[in-house]
C-alpha cells in the first residue's frame, strides 16, 4: 500500500497583459470577463487577474493541447505557493520571456510583468530582478542564432517563421536554461503530451476561446518606447 499528497499548484495563463486564473465565481477576488467562443458563442469566465507574478523557477516544459497549441510551462515557487506559468509559443510573449531567461540568474526570484498593446496589437514579457531589468539575449543587433524575422513576408512565410523560432527556442531551453536549473528541479524538456490544462472547463476545451491578446508577428518590439519604466 503507498499513500502520500499531492502537490496543490496553481495554474496561470498569460492574456491581454495579465496573468490570469480560472476560479470559482463564489471566489471574492475574482473578476467577471466573457469570453467568446471559436462558434461564436459567449459565456462567463471567473478568474484572478494580476499585473505580475514572482518566484524561482523550478521546472520547465513544453505543453501540449488539442485546442491552444504548445505553450510553455513555468513552475515557480514564491515561499508560500507554487505556480504553473503557461504562455503560448506562438506569442510575443514566448520570445520574449525566453530571450531575457537566458540572462537571468536562475537560482533567484524573477518577476514576471506581461504587457499588451492594444492599438498595436503588441505583446511584450517584461522580467525583474533584483530590482532591474533584465535585458534580452538576442536582439536585431546581436540574434545570437535566433531565426531573423521575414520583413516583407506574407502569412505563410511568417507562419514558417514561427515554427523556425519555436524549434529554436525549445533546443536553447534545453541546452542553456534547464541545465541552470538546481538539479533537485530539474525537468527533461520531452514533456509534450501531459495535457495539465486545469483552468479550462471540459466545456471550454470543446469550444475553444478566442484570445487576442496572442497576436503579435512583431519579434523585437522597441521596449523603450513601449514601456513605463527603462
Amino acid at each position: 500500500m503507498a499513500r502520500g499528497t499531492f502537490e496543490k499548484k496553481s495554474y496561470l495563463s498569460c492574456s491581454q497583459g495579465k496573468w490570469r486564473q480560472r476560479v470559482d465565481k463564489s471566489n471574492p477576488d475574482a473578476k467577471l470577463r466573457i469570453a467568446e467562443g471559436s462558434d461564436g458563442s459567449k459565456r462567463e469566465v471567473y478568474e484572478l487577474v494580476d499585473d505580475y507574478v514572482e518566484g524561482r523557477i523550478q521546472k520547465i516544459w513544453v505543453d501540449e493541447h488539442d485546442k491552444f497549441g504548445r505553450s510553455w510551462a513555468i513552475q515557480i515557487y514564491d515561499g508560500k505557493e507554487t505556480m504553473v506559468l503557461q504562455v503560448n509559443l506562438d506569442s510575443g510573449y514566448s520570445t520574449h520571456m525566453i530571450s531575457k531567461l537566458a540572462n537571468c540568474d536562475l537560482s533567484k526570484p524573477i518577476m514576471f510583468i506581461p504587457y499588451y498593446f492594444e492599438e498595436e496589437k503588441k505583446t511584450v514579457m517584461v522580467l525583474m530582478q533584483n530590482g532591474s531589468k533584465i535585458q534580452s539575449h538576442f536582439t536585431k543587433e546581436h540574434p545570437n542564432g535566433f531565426p531573423p524575422f521575414p520583413d516583407g513576408g506574407d502569412k505563410d512565410d511568417i507562419k514558417i517563421w514561427k515554427a523556425s523560432a519555436n524549434k529554436f527556442l525549445i533546443k536553447f531551453v534545453e541546452k542553456n536554461i534547464i541545465p541552470k536549473l538546481p538539479d533537485d528541479d530539474q525537468v527533461a524538456l520531452d514533456n509534450l503530451d501531459s495535457g495539465e490544462f486545469p483552468q479550462y472547463p471540459e466545456e471550454e476545451k470543446k469550444k475553444g476561446e478566442k484570445d487576442t491578446g496572442y497576436q503579435d508577428d512583431v519579434p523585437f518590439p522597441d521596449e523603450t518606447s513601449d514601456l513605463p519604466f527603462n
